[in-house]
């Protein structure tokens, strides 16, 4: 039954109740009838309203869901990548620490080859550590206090050991200037 129709029946009721308050003739019957009509079509009315109001609150609940669902799809795997880069970086990072281990080892190695053959070092305790007798400018090793090896300066080029903490921040900064491209990056943690 339409809204219209309810409100049609309401209307001829609340006629019938007016006739009878005004005095004309109106029989049990037809009020109870007329009542009964407007009762069952607002009953109908508001059965009506209540099943579009069902219906529409379980769509806005099924577009809830689905947008749950796509939201989820979405971000399903969504540090995959950064995942695997991370661990590329991380590997990269092994592999160049292994690298400074190799070198550092190969400078201390070139380090003892210079002592093992007899040629001076220069002696830090003295005004000019250079004034040592045969020492040869192009070829010795620098020992810092404690024996820990400075540099090893062999066809006149100098090798000091790298930490390899410092070398890795080092390349991680230059890769974040290479990133970057000039842009202000921040390192967040």
């Amino acid at each position: 039954m339409s809204t219209d129709q309810t409100t049609d029946l309401e209307a001829d009721l609340a006629a019938l109740e007016q006739r009878a308050i005004d005095g004309e003739p109106v029989t049990p019957e037809e009020l109870a009838h007329a009542r009964e009509r407007a009762t069952l079509a607002g009953l109908a009315r508001k059965g009506q309203a209540a099943r579009q109001e069902a219906a529409e609150r379980q769509a806005a609940h099924e577009r809830r869901e689905q947008g749950k669902r796509e939201a989820a799809a979405l971000l399903a795997n969504i540090d995959s990548e950064t995942d695997a880069a991370a661990a590329a970086v991380i590997a990269a990072v092994e592999t160049l620490a292994a690298a400074v281990a190799e070198r550092n080892r190969v400078v201390e190695e070139a380090a003892h080859v210079l002592d093992r053959v007899g040629l001076p070092s220069p002696n830090y305790s003295h005004l000019d550590p250079f004034d040592v007798p045969n020492l040869d400018r192009e070829y010795f090793v620098s020992w810092g206090h404690g024996m820990q090896l400075n540099k090893v300066t062999v066809a006149g080029e100098s090798h000091h050991p790298v930490a390899v903490a410092s070398k890795v921040v080092q390349t991680m900064g230059r890769a974040v200037q290479t990133v970057s491209l000039g842009r202000k990056v921040e390192i967040q943690r």
